[in-house]
């Protein structure tokens, strides 16, 4: 068994018009709300083997502040840059290739391509994916390689809002 956390970056600002889309930084609600959501994670359980980010500023913090708040290494968080502003094709290929070895993964990244992954694979009660919004999903296989929609169990999804 696999099982997989989604987490969509945190509320970010525009409002620096210098900075590039990829170095824009976390507002004070986005540090806040990915702390909360960190704690939530915590407090139902989850341990990560292995957290993996797109390399974007925005979602780089939220995934070290949620693996602070899970007593993970914040510096250990790996990076991947094709889950920077990726497409369903890209951010499967990303999970196709994790280590075996992570039986528990924390993926953080971007929409549309988060959202389209959870429709992907199942998720029929979704409305759309918030900022610092979290969804899990369990496969019924051994390697991350064999994971297809068919083989997905979907748990939902959680937000800030709904905790604060």
């Amino acid at each position: 068994m696999k099982q997989l956390h989604v987490l969509r970056h945190a509320k970010s600002g525009h409002d620096d018009p210098t900075l590039s889309d990829h170095d824009r930084p976390l507002k004070k609600r986005g540090r806040n709300d990915a702390r909360l959501m960190g704690r939530v994670l915590g407090a139902n359980g989850l341990s990560p083997d292995l957290i993996v980010s797109s390399p974007a500023r925005r979602a780089l913090d939220t995934a070290r502040i949620v693996a602070k708040q899970l007593g993970y290494d914040p510096q250990e968080v790996q990076t991947d840059r094709r889950l920077y502003l990726a497409d369903i094709d890209d951010v499967m290929s990303v999970i196709r290739e994790l280590n075996d070895a992570a039986d528990h993964v924390l993926l953080c990244g971007h929409n549309p391509g988060l959202f389209e992954l959870a429709l992907f694979l199942g998720a029929d009660d979704l409305d759309g994916l918030p900022t610092a919004a979290c969804y899990r999903i369990d496969f019924a296989v051994d390697s991350w390689a064999a994971v297809m929609p068919r083989h997905a169990r979907w748990h939902g999804a959680d937000r800030p809002k709904n905790h604060r």
